[in-house]
């Protein structure tokens, strides 16, 4: 009886391997086949065969088809946190970049009021000066009136150092 050998067909199937590279191995005498006919027998002794036979068996167990999947989900979930990564920190850039606005717009605002507080209080000043100008100015009108009324009295007044003072009768003589 024969030993049980492969098609380049059902190693293909079996390891998932393409049909080209299994026969470009035959080719290359990576692995033990012998032709017959059109078609090649692969020797399932070859080490390069069994190590595939078992990398195909491995990779299609339940085990590690669970793996792939959990790894293949992890990743898919790496992607979208990434994403919101991204997006979280475009977000803080874009923030950043409004307060910098703020502050430079309150900076001018400060400033602008600033420079409005000192104007009205220069105005402030100028016109309480005015004020305090025209009183004196009512005010000594005013005083002169009272001279003047109090001149026409009997008594005649006088003025000293900014008082007025009856005068002292003068002896005649």
């Amino acid at each position: 009886m024969a030993a049980k050998t492969y098609s380049v067909d059902e190693l293909a199937h079996l390891t998932g391997l393409s049909v080209s590279g299994i026969k470009k191995a035959i080719a290359e005498k990576r692995i033990k086949a012998r032709k017959i006919g059109r078609s090649w027998a692969i020797d399932p002794s070859d080490p390069t065969v069994q190590g595939w036979l078992t990398k195909a068996d491995v990779v299609k167990s339940p085990d590690v088809q669970a793996l792939t999947e959990e790894i293949s989900k992890l990743r898919r979930e790496n992607a979208n946190l990434a994403k919101r990564v991204r997006q979280a920190e475009a977000g803080q850039r874009r923030a950043e970049r409004e307060t910098r606005q703020l502050e430079a717009e309150l900076a001018e605002a400060y400033k602008s009021s600033t420079e409005q507080a000192h104007e009205n209080a220069r105005k402030i000043y100028e016109l309480s000066h005015e004020v305090i100008e025209q009183a004196a100015q009512e005010n000594t009108r005013t005083l002169l009136k009272v001279v003047g009324l109090l001149a026409n009295t009997e008594k005649p007044m006088q003025i000293l150092s900014g008082q007025v003072a009856p005068e002292e009768a003068t002896p005649e003589a």
